[in-house]
């Protein structure tokens, strides 16, 4: 799924659609590792389906590692989107303040997506407030 064309484009609202819609999640391998004595072919060796074995479970092992990758890319993803977004929104938010209101925010709230992205505004506000006291 394609991520925004133009940093304006990005709203609270688009965001929560792309994620509603698997814009930010990774495909999990459908292939799961067997056990070492599992055999592919009975018409082959016992050394053939060793090694188809052990190719198998290499093989599943790197999809999982890309799986892995592919996830923290999406999170990475997420949590970028929503800093631009807090940084389009709150004049006062800067990115590297954004991305770390996305990230507590996501750390408090990721069990239930939606209430993540009821309060990253609520966070976001309350950010704004407290800067305004400190001055």
């Amino acid at each position: 799924m394609q991520r925004f064309e133009n940093v304006k484009d990005i709203t609270l609202d688009a965001i929560k659609r792309m994620y509603e819609n698997d814009g930010y999640e990774a495909i999990r391998p459908s292939r799961e590792k067997v056990p070492e004595n599992h055999v592919f072919d009975e018409d082959k060796s016992v050394k053939w389906n060793r090694e188809a074995v052990i190719n198998w479970n290499n093989k599943v092992k790197q999809e999982m590692l890309n799986y892995r990758k592919r996830q923290n890319e999406c999170y990475e993803e997420l949590m970028e989107d929503i800093a631009q977004y807090l940084c389009n929104n709150y004049c006062k938010i800067n990115h590297a303040q954004g991305l770390f209101l996305a990230k507590w925010c996501y750390e408090e709230y990721h069990s239930c997506m939606s209430d993540f992205f009821i309060n990253i505004d609520y966070i976001a506000d309350f950010y704004e407030c407290m800067f305004d006291l400190l001055k």
